[in-house]
């Protein structure tokens, strides 16, 4: 630990619960372990479970580590006293309140004695996957000395494991004691750099240990694929975030989640392997058929005209799809878990529903990592639901630096190791940055350690940014809410509550169609007045996101509600051009029936003869590419899709709007196919 940090630990038990707390903290003086030095720790004893959960409530949960759970505490007697406060009952409703703490069952009785052993409420308690393996005997904390100390030894050695930056902590040492360099970079640590007349400001910038850092790691660091040494710190440093994120295997990818999704996906995926795609995936998954050959079937997407939002596919439709086929005909089903407005799907019953029809699924939670790590969000992870595949950005809502990702494979999955190496290898620089790799062991530890913290002041901070919103008493911004989704995508067919569909509050998404203002506009002025980055705009919104660094700043969020109040007031009073926004009558998307490939899959499209037109000239026409307006990186036209009308129409709207990016398009012309 490099700050100071309370941590608490937590004892349960109604009978001597003042004797083990005054043992306990005895103990506390005599442990010698050098990582506890920044850390202040508490001891705090319980008597009941009512007195326990009420702390964990009042939010000094937030600092509790351990709890140390009497077992055998008394059962309730009656309906009037607690029902669910008992053994691995009360676990249950512990970890609601804090997923990461560790729970050590304390017994009055040996552990290994016949008495626990032939138990059904021991062996029930003691199997609880949060409940630690290593029972603790009651008598040896009440003896006290030396007794006490081992046990808290003990416990403290199984929390500060979590702490552990394997790789970080061999990678920073190695850099500190390297001195001279006959290796790559060119730059040398710098020194090309700091002693260049014209780069030097460059290397002054970005300071000394940025350079310093910018080397190759010897071989005996190991490297992603090793398996059962010790020595290879990489190896080690996959495990233990495996193990962070309750999935069977992780590998670290420097080059973003769009290469974690193509690794993956051609890792699964063969020439003409029938495959079902949510259409609403990000362009790295269209992309990754392309490249694959596989045959893929696209499930319909609905579209918000109103909010230039696609939503999730319905998995209705996705079962209807399934029930044409045989069970197993599909290898792969692939969607978003968390989309980039916030829209995450039931993946529970999506799992549920892949396992009947013997299908395995992918899940891409570029814009979900933190899942696992709070009550809130953990019934819609993936890696928490057991989904076979799972890829997450792990900058995007984490801590760690660009273009760093997992890829998650599970215990259950059928992932050919061996191809999967080589189609890693394929889309992996040899050279990888080896900064990235540390910052995911750090970004790791950080949710390890406090993530549950972090979320939850991200969401307080989220729920406070709205209730000071609404109090600025705004005429034409507003925050577009549950209600204003549920209703809009009801009137285009899409059944919201119906879905399972959850909101993530931590993105926030303004509706500014009233203001009469170019989004662009509206967007340049948000960023140069409150100089801050956000995370897009569309026709209508302007989106934020809450992420575990933004909680710690709440000027911030007021500068913004400023700002965006300011914003309002210069467009009422007429300071900023005005562009009349006309109101689309049609969606962005065609409404298509579930898209599917037969006599030439998307590969055929986009490797054949194709030619460029005009977008005005291209209605009618074949598509030999991807369209895809960014953000949010969802095509509007794939290969082998026909060009409507409506794309043309959309398309030279945006293009001379100017409010978006459109990958795809070279001098306002499509490629189109050549027949």
């Amino acid at each position: 630990m490099r700050q100071n940090k309370t941590i608490q630990l937590f004892v349960l038990d109604d009978d001597v619960s003042s004797k083990l707390e005054t043992n306990l903290k005895e103990a506390l003086s005599s442990i010698q372990l050098e990582e506890l030095k920044n850390l202040e720790i508490e001891v705090l004893g319980f008597a009941t479970s009512e007195e326990l959960i009420s702390a964990l409530e009042s939010k000094k949960w937030r600092n509790v580590k351990a709890i140390l759970i009497d077992w055998e505490l008394r059962q309730p007697e009656n309906e009037a006293e607690w029902q669910d406060v008992f053994g691995a009952d009360l676990v249950d409703i512990i970890i609601t309140k804090n997923p990461s703490i560790k729970i050590f069952g304390i017994s009055a009785h040996d552990p290994q004695s016949s008495r626990n052993r032939n138990n059904l409420n021991f062996k029930r308690f003691r199997k609880h996957p949060n409940v630690k393996d290593d029972f603790i005997w009651k008598d040896k904390i009440l003896k006290g000395g030396r007794d006490a100390t081992s046990v808290l030894t003990r416990i403290f050695r199984d929390m500060l494991s979590d702490i552990e930056t394997p790789f970080f902590d061999k990678f920073e040492k190695y850099v500190k004691r390297s001195s001279n360099s006959w290796h790559v970079p060119g730059h040398n640590r710098g020194e090309a750099l700091k002693n260049s007349v014209y780069a030097k400001h460059f290397y002054d910038f970005f300071g000394e240990r940025t350079f310093t850092a910018d080397h190759d790691i010897p071989k005996t660091f190991g490297s992603i694929f090793a398996k059962g040494s010790a020595k290879n710190i990489i190896g080690v440093t996959q495990r233990k975030v495996a193990n962070t994120f309750d999935t069977g295997q992780t590998f670290f990818v420097t080059n973003g989640n769009s290469s974690a999704n193509n690794i993956i996906l051609m890792s699964l995926l063969k020439p003409d392997d029938p495959v079902l795609v949510s259409r609403s995936c990000h362009k790295s998954i269209h992309y990754a058929m392309i490249m694959s050959g596989a045959s893929p079937t696209y499930v319909k997407s609905l579209y918000s005209q109103k909010y230039e939002i696609m939503a999730p596919p319905s998995i209705s439709d996705i079962e209807a799809e399934f029930k044409e086929k045989n069970k197993g005909y599909y290898k792969l089903l692939v969607v978003t878990g968390c989309s980039y407005e916030g829209f995450v799907m039931d993946i529970k019953r999506l799992k549920k529903l892949c396992d009947e029809y013997e299908t395995e699924l992918f899940v891409d939670e570029a814009w979900y990592g933190y899942s696992n790590f709070h009550p809130l969000f953990q019934p819609t992870s993936a890696t928490r639901n057991g989904v076979q595949y799972v890829t997450q950005s792990a900058h995007k809502m984490l801590s760690a630096l660009r273009q760093s990702a997992f890829i998650h494979v599970n215990a259950n999955a059928s992932l050919d190791m061996a191809f999967f190496k080589d189609i890693y290898n394929t889309f992996t620089s040899t050279s990888p940055q080896y900064q990235l790799i540390a910052s995911m062991d750090v970004a790791a530890m950080q949710m390890r350690m406090e993530g549950f913290e972090l979320i939850s002041q991200a969401l307080e901070r989220a729920e406070m940014f709205r209730e000071d919103f609404h109090d600025q008493s705004f005429e034409k911004i507003r925050i577009v809410g549950e209600m204003d989704l549920k209703q809009e995508f009801r009137s285009i067919g899409y059944d919201m509550e119906g879905e399972g569909i959850f909101l993530d509050p931590l993105k926030i998404s303004f509706d500014i169609s009233e203001l009469e203002i170019n989004a662009k506009d509206a967007f340049d002025y948000i960023r140069k007045n409150a100089q801050v980055d956000l995370i897009k705009h569309t026709k209508n919104c302007i989106q934020i996101l809450f992420t575990i660094g933004t909680a710690f700043d709440r000027n911030k969020a007021a500068t913004l509600i400023t700002t965006l109040y300011s914003l309002e007031q210069d467009c009422i009073a007429g300071k900023l051009p005005k562009v009349p926004i006309e109101k689309r009558k049609e969606t962005m998307v065609p409404k298509i029936n579930n898209l599917g490939y037969k006599d030439k899959s998307p590969r055929e499209f986009f490797y054949g003869k194709r030619t460029a037109k005009k977008i005005n000239e291209a209605s009618g026409l074949t598509s030999a590419t991807l369209v895809t307006p960014y953000p949010p990186g969802i095509p509007l036209i794939l290969p082998g899709e026909t060009i409507s009308d409506k794309h043309v129409e959309y398309l030279l709207e945006v293009i001379d709007l100017g409010h978006i990016s459109i990958h795809g398009l070279e001098n306002n012309k499509i490629y189109v196919v050549d027949e």
